[in-house]
């Protein structure tokens, strides 16, 4: 079941991260947030988002830009390339499809 979210506010500056690393001021917001949950694992936060960004940029692909498709699945993409990335940085088998 899905609940609804409470938009509290909008980020008027960007966080201290972002401002450090000019590369991540142009990551969509919500695939910096998948790769934040990544830390510690052999990757920066800038590899990390920059490796969900090209998720992301095959889902819009698959997709289409303006679709809902990409706005429920596009997240998810980034995260399995991110997860594909780091597991085979491990040597694991990647996440199923």
């Amino acid at each position: 079941m899905l609940r609804r979210l409470r938009i509290v506010a909008a980020a008027s500056e960007p966080t201290a991260c972002v401002a450090q690393h000019p590369r991540l001021a142009t990551v969509p917001p919500f695939v910096l947030a998948v790769a934040r949950q990544y830390p510690d694992r052999g990757l920066s936060l800038v590899q990390l988002a920059v490796i969900g960004e090209a998720g992301w940029l095959a889902a819009q692909r698959h997709y289409g830009a303006d679709t809902a498709g990409l706005a429920r699945w596009g997240t998810r993409w980034a995260r399995e390339r991110i997860l594909q990335v780091l597991g085979a940085r491990l040597g694991e088998n990647p996440p199923p499809s």
